[in-house]
């Protein structure tokens, strides 16, 4: 599946499947709801190192239900357990673009701009 670069959508493989995560106000309220942190603290805390797989696997499970066909029927468990099989550096990538591509609306944000939002 093909992601729309204009949308701020970004590739992702979990278990051998390419998928989408399209970073839509949905996607990103229900990310900010099961981390607990607003986006823009959460790409901080992605630039500084400071995450971990529960953040991870919410991003991408909020970016898959509304990002793509087939991820409107995974769960949260099912994309925490596949990342955990993968490793989390397999997606650790596509977290921190969709993480930019939130607070930038998918343009490539300017030096300095998510620190001076935090």
């Amino acid at each position: 599946m093909a992601e729309n670069k204009h949308a701020g959508e970004v590739p992702v493989t979990l278990a051998g499947k390419s998928m989408v995560l399209r970073p839509s106000f949905q996607a990103q309220c229900e990310a900010e709801a099961l981390c607990g942190f607003g986006v823009v603290t959460l790409l901080n805390r992605f630039m500084q190192k400071q995450f971990g797989i529960r953040e991870v696997a919410a991003v991408i499970f909020a970016g898959l239900k509304h990002g793509s066909e087939q991820g409107q029927n995974i769960t949260y468990e099912a994309v925490g357990e596949k990342i955990a099989a993968a490793g989390i550096a397999s997606v650790t990538g596509a977290y921190g673009k969709f993480l930019e591509n939130a607070v930038a609306g998918g343009q490539e944000p300017k030096q300095g701009e998510a620190e001076a939002e935090a």
